[in-house]
Order: structure tokens, then C-alpha cells, then sequence
């Protein structure tokens, strides 16, 4: 072929999709942030990129200012888009002002439309929406357009922002408690092979889904997969369960916590029936059960529970397994009900696919990581550091004058777990964080994290190659 028969690639299909958005949402996020002009009586100055919704109705990005405690969907339309496809972003900022959680609350109190001046097909998108916020929307629904430059997402412009006269809801509530607040997904207790058993019992009770359900979807794999066998409840003895940790080493249901009795009935300090009452309160699956069987261990003089009826290790373990199936999109967050991207990603696994692989594929792009990289990049160039003590402290720090992390007005903003440990464990094992040298240390002095972008680049590909189709990436 003559290459010289080869047209350049429109300038208006520069970005994909989500590399757009992300982009257009951080040029938002710091004109509200930094201008008067682009706030109103649902964002503040304060405003921080939040999680979004990864089920059906699913926005591409989210704001929250705890100023007016108030969650703004945004929707995000690239300058590929014919008027068909725009038409369904302007219905989509509905779907998100009337979308609610299983109590009934209202998940956003308003949207954003953020579309392209000029289409590629070349019609004037700009103009044809002034018209219709004028005549539909401005006064009557909190929903704002902003409009964006078609060669480059981040020249943004407030066309319209929410009427004057729209106010929130006054009996709104401060949103995530001491928790910060964060846009990507939370990795905690995700062994792969936890992910894909839980989603796989998930998975089989197809037609059966509801709230109550849940319950019996965790009793499934908690008692069959993980508590498993059914005697290592009454024995201190170290039984090997049927998931795997890391490296595809077994796992022993409550291992410390069975070694650390065992050796206490050795010394004296307990008996054996107050070892197996501590066992059998940290698999309770009722507050019920959970009293009862504390009441036993009351005095216990090792492993004593600091909360009989409530954090054991059947209900913490469900916290921190199901955040991240929710953060992604792999299933209904109520109901547990196995989304199309959740199917997928069994099928890539019963197809041979590695567990964990798929799992930073899927934390990557639904989860935002990938994003979160780039806002890491970006920061490590505004902040000096000599340690990676130091380090985490300026990056945080500078999050948060940036927008990407939040907390409450009057909490603190530390806890007891380091920024990005997580997030650093992970990217680590994947290989897309590269050590310094010959140590085991991610940090890079002088430069914080290192990225291994073809790595990187393997990932997101993984992902656009093999779930093209995903829900939420309308």
C-alpha cells in the first residue's frame, strides 16, 4: 500500500473515551475549585472527585463538595459523538438526578453534561445546546453543560451552569464519615482467588437476586470455600480451607489467631473450651449468634473480642471483600446480582485467564487507577521529598489541594493505614511499579514511583480488548 494514500488521524479522535474524560473532569475540578464563576448552590469551592456508581445508571465521573453536601453525576460525550449519541448523554443527566440507593436517597443531587463544541461530523453541538437548556432544562432540573474544545478536552467552558432559583435538598447529610474520599476503588482483602469464588457463588443464584439474597450468597462462600472444612471451627488445629493467598499458597481459616490459642492452652492461661468458643464466635454469621457465643469469652485472656456482637471475622471479612466488587462494577452493590462485566470476567478466567490479572486490568480501567496514576505523575512533579516517608505525606498533602482526595469538614485526615499501601502492594506485584534498584523499596528518590508504561499500556489493553462492551463505558 502507498502510505502516502494514508489519511491522519482526526483530530477530533486524538483521545479515546476515557482518556477525554478524564482530562475534561480535572480541568472542571480546578476551575470550580479556583473560580467563583463556575460554583453554585451544589458545588463548592471545595469540591473533590468522588466514586461513581459502576452499575447501570453508570456516570463517567462524579463530584462532591461537603460544603453543600451535594454529589454532582457527570456525563461525558466525546467529539466523535454523533447527535444520536449526544442525545443519550443529555437523557443520561436525568437518569442520574432520579437514581437512588436501596434506601430511597437520591445518589446526586445533580448532573453535568460535558460535550464537544463541534462534533466530527460537524455539526455546532454547542449551539443546538443552549437552546434546548434554555427552553428545557435551565431553572427547572439541576443539570449544567459545560461544553469543551474538540481538539483538546481540557479547554472547558460553563455554557450553562445550574439555575439560580435550584437549591438542594435541605435535609441532606454529611456523606462518608471519617472516611476519606476517593474516586478509585478500594483493594482490601482481594486475594484472587477470594474474587473469583465469591462472584462465582454469586453467579449461581441467577433469578434469585434481592437484598435478602446477599446473605446467602456470603453464608455460600464463607462457609464453603474459606471457614472450610466445616470441623476447623471446632479444632485449634491448622486446616487448610480452599482458597489461596498469594503465589498460590493455601490458606488456614483464622491461622494466627489458632496458633496464638493453641499456644495459650499449652501455657495455661486458657482453656480448650474457651478456645473453641473464641473459634466458633469469629465464624457467627447472626448478632444473635455472635452474643450468645461471646458471652462465653467474656474474659478470654487472649484474642479477646473487642466488640461481641458485632466485628467478627464473618462480618469484617464481607466489608472488605465486597467494596471493590462494588467500586468496579462486578456486580448489583444491594442485590449481589452479577453484572455483564462480572460475567465477563469469570468467563476470561474460566478461559484461562490469570485471576489477578484480570483483577488489576479491571482496577485499572472501571476502577480508576489508571486515572489515579496520571493525577500520581502530575503531583510527584509539584512536590520535593527525600524519603518515602516524606513522600507520602507531600503527595497526600497535595492531593488535597487538588481535589483528588477529601475529607469532612472537621475530621482528620490521617488514619491508621499509609496513603496508597494498597495501591502500592498491588501495582507493585503486577509489575507496573518498578523498585529502586536492587532493594525491595518502590521509591525512587528524588522521584517518587516509577511506572512501567508498556506494562501499563498491557493492562489497559487487556481491558478494551476483551471487555469492550462494559455497562457503564457508554
Amino acid at each position: 500500500m502507498d502510505r502516502s494514500d494514508l489519511k491522519p488521524p482526526s483530530n477530533y479522535r486524538v483521545y479515546n473515551h476515557d482518556e477525554g474524560a478524564r482530562i475534561a473532569i480535572n480541568s472542571m475540578l480546578q476551575k470550580i475549585r479556583s473560580s467563583s464563576e463556575w460554583r453554585s448552590s451544589f458545588l463548592d469551592g471545595d469540591i473533590t472527585k468522588a466514586l461513581c456508581k459502576r452499575t447501570k445508571p453508570a456516570p463517567d465521573g462524579r463530584f462532591y463538595s461537603g460544603n453543600t453536601k451535594c454529589h454532582v453525576a457527570i456525563e461525558y460525550k466525546p467529539p466523535y459523538s454523533d447527535l444520536d449519541e449526544i442525545g443519550k448523554g443529555f437523557n443520561q443527566c436525568f437518569d442520574y438526578i432520579t437514581d437512588t440507593d436501596h434506601t430511597g436517597q437520591f445518589l446526586n443531587q445533580a448532573s453535568l453534561l460535558v460535550i464537544p463544541q463541534k462534533n466530527e461530523q460537524g455539526n455546532d453541538i454547542e449551539s443546538l445546546y443552549i437552546n434546548k437548556f434554555r427552553n428545557t432544562v435551565f431553572n427547572r432540573n439541576p443539570i449544567a453543560l459545560v461544553t469543551y474544545s474538540p481538539e483538546d478536552p481540557s479547554n472547558v467552558s460553563l455554557i450553562s451552569n445550574f439555575g439560580p432559583s435550584l437549591r438542594p435538598a435541605s435535609e441532606l447529610k454529611q456523606s462518608y464519615g471519617n472516611n476519606m474520599i476517593k474516586y478509585w476503588a478500594s483493594w482490601r482483602e482481594n486475594y484472587p482467588s477470594y474474587n473469583y469464588s465469591l462472584l462465582k457463588t454469586a453467579s449461581e443464584y441467577k433469578g434469585q437476586y434481592s437484598s435478602e439474597a446477599t446473605k446467602k450468597i456470603w453464608d455460600d462462600f464463607y462457609f464453603k470455600y474459606y471457614c472450610y472444612p466445616e470441623n476447623t471451627m471446632e479444632t485449634v488445629d491448622l486446616i487448610p480451607n480452599r482458597l489461596t493467598v498469594w503465589d498460590d499458597e493455601g490458606q488456614i481459616w483464622q491461622e494466627s489467631t489458632k496458633k496464638a490459642l493453641k499456644k495459650a492452652i499449652n501455657e495455661g492461661t486458657i482453656t480448650e473450651d474457651e478456645a473453641i468458643n473464641r473459634i466458633r464466635w469469629a465464624a457467627a454469621n447472626s448478632p444473635e449468634a455472635r452474643t450468645r457465643i461471646g458471652q462465653k469469652i467474656e474474659n478470654i485472656k487472649v484474642k479477646k473480642p473487642a466488640h461481641i456482637s458485632t466485628d467478627n471475622n464473618y462480618v469484617d471479612l464481607k466489608k472488605n471483600s465486597t467494596n471493590f466488587f462494588n467500586h468496579v462494577g462486578l456486580w448489583d452493590p444491594v442485590t449481589w446480582e452479577v453484572s455483564d462485566l462480572g460475567y465477563k470476567f469469570l468467563n476470561q478466567i474460566d478461559q484461562g485467564g490469570d485471576p489477578f490479572d484480570e483483577m488489576v486490568t479491571l482496577a485499572l480501567v472501571p476502577g480508576k487507577w489508571m486515572e489515579l496514576i496520571q493525577d500520581i505523575k502530575r503531583a510527584q512533579n509539584l512536590i520535593t521529598h527525600s524519603n518515602v516517608t516524606n513522600y507520602r505525606i507531600e503527595l497526600q498533602k497535595i492531593f488535597k489541594e487538588n481535589g483528588n482526595i477529601g475529607f469532612n469538614p472537621g475530621r482528620k485526615s490521617s488514619g491508621t493505614r499509609k496513603f496508597l499501601q494498597s495501591e502500592q502492594q498491588i501495582l507493585g506485584r503486577a509489575g507496573i511499579l518498578i523498585k529502586s534498584g536492587n532493594s525491595t523499596s518502590y521509591y525512587h528518590r528524588g522521584l517518587g514511583w516509577a511506572i512501567d508504561e508498556d506494562l501499563l499500556d498491557l493492562y489497559t489493553s487487556n481491558f478494551y480488548a476483551n471487555y469492550p462492551d462494559a455497562a457503564w463505558a457508554a
